[in-house]
C-alpha cells in the first residue's frame, strides 16, 4: 500500500565529522556513490551494499582543493559533483570565502564498474566562485560542460576533450545572486 510517507531505510556517518555532507551523485549503474563533503574539501566513495543498499565507505577520499590550502570550512566550502552524461567522467567544484581568491574544479576518470580511477586534475576556477561556482555536464553531451559562478554573475561553458577543458564562451550576466546554477535545455 502507498501511503506517501517517507521512510529512513538506514543512515551512516561521514568519514570525518568536519566533513558536512553535502551533494551526493550516484554512478548509473547503481554500484557506486560519490559524496562531496562541503567541510572536508573532499570527495569520499562509497560502494552500495547489495543485500543493505546502503552505501558502505571504501575509505577512499581525494582533493577537491591542492594540498597546503587551509581545508576548513573557514577558507574553502566544496560545492557540487556530477557525472557526464555517459558516467565515464566525474566533475566537483570548491568555492573560496574570499573574493580575491580562487575556487576549484576537479575531474576524475570513472571505471567501468562506477570506481574512481584517477583523478585528473585540481584547477583554479576564473574567480572564488561566491556562493556557487556550480558545474553542470551537459544532458545529451561528454563534450560540454557548463560552469557558474556568482561572484561577478556568468555561465562559462566548456569543452570536454581528452581529459582536458577548454573555455569555448562566456555569458556575462551582472544580475545580484546570477550563476548559482546551470540547466543544459535542447
Amino acid at each position: 500500500m502507498t501511503t506517501g510517507k517517507v521512510t529512513l531505510v538506514g543512515s551512516i556517518e561521514a568519514p570525518s565529522p568536519e566533513d558536512h555532507p553535502r551533494w551526493v551523485e550516484i554512478h548509473p549503474n547503481g554500484h557506486y556513490l560519490y559524496a562531496l563533503m562541503e567541510g572536508g574539501n573532499n570527495l569520499a566513495q562509497y560502494v552500495i551494499d547489495t543485500a543493505t543498499h546502503l552505501p558502505v565507505f571504501t575509505h577512499q577520499t581525494w582533493p577537491l582543493i591542492p594540498n597546503g590550502l587551509p581545508p576548513s570550512e573557514k577558507m574553502y566550502r566544496s560545492d557540487v559533483v556530477f557525472l557526464n552524461r555517459s558516467g565515464s567522467h566525474l566533475f566537483a567544484t570548491a568555492r573560496s570565502n574570499d573574493f580575491k581568491v580562487p575556487g576549484y574544479i576537479s575531474a576524475f576518470r570513472i571505471g567501468a564498474a562506477g570506481q574512481i580511477t584517477k583523478q585528473l586534475f585540481i584547477s583554479p576556477t576564473p574567480t572564488s566562485g561566491g556562493h556557487s561556482n556550480a558545474v553542470s555536464p551537459c544532458d545529451w553531451s561528454d563534450e560540454w560542460v557548463a560552469l557558474t559562478d556568482d561572484q561577478e554573475g556568468w555561465v562559462e561553458i566548456y569543452r570536454w576533450k581528452d581529459e582536458m577543458l577548454a573555455r569555448v564562451a562566456r555569458c556575462d550576466i551582472p544580475e545580484p545572486g546570477f550563476g548559482m546554477n546551470a540547466i543544459w535545455y535542447d
